[in-house]
């Protein structure tokens, strides 16, 4: 009877699992992704990273509006502060980089002016990536900002109120 009072106490004395944990397992595919995504932005040929970079582009408002649909709460919030910026980014850009894609692919145009594998090009498609995901997560952040305030304008709001104020509305 005391083993297995104290095996009750050591399964109730562990925490639940909190929100943003997450394993080794998955730790190591998120990581072998982002090398993946990275060697192909670098490594390749200028085409492949423009390529990667309509991927990323095309991708992220999809992810947000999956998270609109399924997501609850602050995970909604931020996915619909974060598909407008997301979405602009992607509508510019597909303007931008796809005719500079179809242009290119035989032969001239925009690749001879910067060589197939120029660096500082790629550097320049990298931080267009890294500054449209900080403008995306800024707008998402904004936006749980926003609801925050007015979830708490909306408490202060129905504690002021008194219990015979409630019933008359």
């Amino acid at each position: 009877m005391l083993v297995e009072d104290s095996d009750a106490a050591v399964v109730s004395s562990v925490p639940a699992r909190q929100r943003l944990q997450f394993g080794l397992r998955t730790l190591l595919i998120v990581m072998t992704g982002f090398a993946v995504l990275l060697s192909a932005l670098f490594a390749g040929p200028i085409a492949a990273s423009l390529l990667v970079e309509v991927a990323v582009i095309l991708a992220a408002p999809m992810c947000l509006t999956v998270g609109i649909v399924y997501g609850r709460g602050y995970l909604r919030t931020f996915c619909i502060g974060g598909v407008f910026p997301c979405g602009s980014i992607a509508l510019g850009t597909s303007f931008y980089v796809l005719p500079e894609i179809i242009y290119a692919l035989p032969s001239g145009g925009f690749w001879t002016e910067i060589g197939n594998d120029d660096t500082l090009a790629k550097l320049v498609i990298a931080i267009g990536i890294v500054i449209g995901i900080l403008v995306t997560l800024a707008f998402g952040a904004a936006a749980c900002g926003v609801r925050w305030l007015i979830e708490r304008q909306n408490r202060v709001t129905t504690e002021d109120e008194s219990p015979s104020t409630a019933c008359e509305g």
